[in-house]
């Protein structure tokens, strides 16, 4: 006969071992909720960033559309203060508000015109750009000589460049990609490009599809932009006689080229610096930045357009910015 005792014991044990399998049930009905509700989270963030592309998708084709009415009306003879860039459109897309505000994309260095090469002009104009930019002399050449690395087709290091055996080296290895850059973004891995080089660089530079530059429109050039004539004409005039050409220039801008050329800063530059395919008082390229508001987050996307072959203006890329 079993005492009180152990029949005590065995149901302790028994109530235990339910406990116990029990507890585990419970943590596995747990993980389970939890890895499903991460599922559910990851599949309506991945719909909500599809839904937000499509959106923006949409909001290019609508840019599109009012840039290729503004220049068949008017044709690409803009100035600074032109509607077109002082206010943005506002346009409601289901949950969310759209923002798209235009700027003028052809004042700009296209760093993709660089080919790295020894006879090279694109490599001292860039690197007069730095200077007017406010970077010394041996940063300036710093900067020039690691972008010209990282473009150009060889694997043959500059006394300041950076090429492959350099870039395999680092926390995250890659290499240069010796050919044109894909966007403005791509020089966060150019060596000594550092965030604060370019901030400061700012919108003085940037990355077109080929490696022609664009001449820049003087009519909608800003003070900010002075470094880009300073660069343009050899660094004869200084960044204050740029500031206070640009500043000078007339309402509505200069009406012809003839007008601008006899400004007395232009009439001091040697004639053989002053290169008439280089400035312009039409856009060639235009940026729109996009903005995606909805109740949760801001997603935001830069659309470039240029001319178009069967249209008057084409989106040649939509890129999406960090979301904040």
């Amino acid at each position: 006969m079993i005492s009180t005792r152990d029949s005590r014991k065995e149901r302790g044990a028994t109530l235990l071992s339910v406990l116990v399998i029990v507890l585990v049930m419970s943590a596995a009905a747990i993980t389970a909720t939890d890895a499903l509700s991460r599922s559910v989270s990851i599949a309506k963030a991945s719909a909500a960033q599809t839904d937000t592309y499509w959106t923006a998708l949409a909001a290019a084709d609508a840019g599109e559309a009012v840039l290729g009415e503004l220049v068949s009306k008017s044709g690409t003879a803009l100035s600074a203060g032109a509607p077109l860039f002082a206010d943005p459109v506002v346009l409601p897309a289901g949950h969310s508000i759209v923002s798209l505000q235009a700027r003028e994309g052809s004042n700009c260095f296209n760093l993709n015109q660089v080919t790295g090469e020894p006879d090279d002009d694109n490599l001292v104009t860039y690197r007069d750009l730095l200077i007017a930019s406010g970077f010394t002399d041996g940063d300036a050449e710093t900067l020039v000589q690691t972008l010209a690395d990282w473009i150009d087709s060889d694997n043959s290091s500059r006394s300041l460049g950076a090429e492959d055996s350099d870039y395999r080296s680092l926390n995250v290895p890659h290499r240069a990609p010796g050919t044109l850059m894909n966007g403005i973004e791509e020089l966060r891995s150019v060596s000594q490009y550092t965030p604060d080089v370019i901030a400061r660089l700012g919108r003085l530079v940037c990355v077109r599809p080929s490696r022609l530059q664009t001449a820049l429109n003087l009519n909608t050039l800003t003070a900010e932009d002075a470094p880009l004539l300073v660069a343009l004409y050899a660094g004869e005039f200084s960044v204050d006689d740029a500031e206070a050409l640009i500043l000078s220039r007339p309402p509505g801008g200069w009406a012809d080229m003839d007008e601008f050329q006899s400004e007395p800063p232009v009439q001091r530059i040697a004639e053989n610096v002053r290169d008439a395919q280089a400035v312009a008082l039409v856009s060639t390229y235009f940026d729109v930045a996009i903005s995606i508001q909805s109740a949760v987050s801001l997603t935001q996307y830069d659309a470039l357009y240029g001319p178009g072959t069967e249209k008057p203006v084409d989106l040649l890329s939509l890129r999406k910015k960090d979301e904040t």
